[in-house]
């Protein structure tokens, strides 16, 4: 006859207790790994948390204390149910898993292919710009040089206004002499 399982005489008991160790390992990786989408923003599904924990589905699906936190978090589970409550294969199932997915999936096909129209006309633009940007350094360097030519013609004629100046006082000065002379012949 066999022991009852918790008795003293239990053979298994170790194994049991084992068995029990790994479920709520599990437990605790699935719920580390729930924290680290959460924190990460990303969607819960059993893809996600099997790149974050390890952990399959069916090794999830078989511990139940695993599954209910699974459950809880299920980013899929929760959009379903918010969907009117369309069960695995329902009309809403797929469109709520690929929008929480991707929402690039939501587009049609030709959507898609004018966004990426739009997107290589942009480029192209931007592309355009770059290499223009030498033409306008090439102008911003002939404009600099210009001014720094302007501002040294500026200094030039600003001496010879000055010389000028010296000179038109020097030719007063003689014109003043020049008359007192001639009322001094006369």
């Amino acid at each position: 006859m066999s022991n009852p399982p918790g008795s003293a005489n239990d053979p298994h008991a170790h194994r049991r207790a084992v068995a029990a160790r790994r479920s709520w390992e599990t437990v605790d990786r699935l719920d580390a790994g729930l924290r680290l989408l959460a924190e990460q923003g990303r969607a819960v599904t059993a893809r996600t948390v099997h790149e974050v924990t390890g952990l399959d589905y069916k090794t999830i699906h078989r511990n139940p204390a695993a599954l209910a936190l699974f459950r809880a978090h299920s980013t899929a589970l929760r959009s379903r149910a918010g969907a009117g409550g369309a069960g695995a294969g329902g009309a809403g199932a797929g469109a709520a898993a690929r929008s929480a997915k991707d929402p690039l999936e939501d587009y049609s096909r030709q959507r898609l292919l004018d966004t990426i129209r739009k997107l290589r006309k942009r480029v192209a633009a931007l592309e355009r710009r770059l290499d223009e940007q030498p033409t306008r350094e090439a102008q911003y360097d002939a404009l600099v040089q210009e001014h720094a030519t302007c501002a040294l013609t500026i200094e030039r004629l600003k001496a010879r206004v000055q010389a000028l100046e010296g000179m038109e006082a020097i030719v007063k000065t003689l014109r003043g002499h020049l008359t007192r002379q001639e009322f001094d012949v006369q």
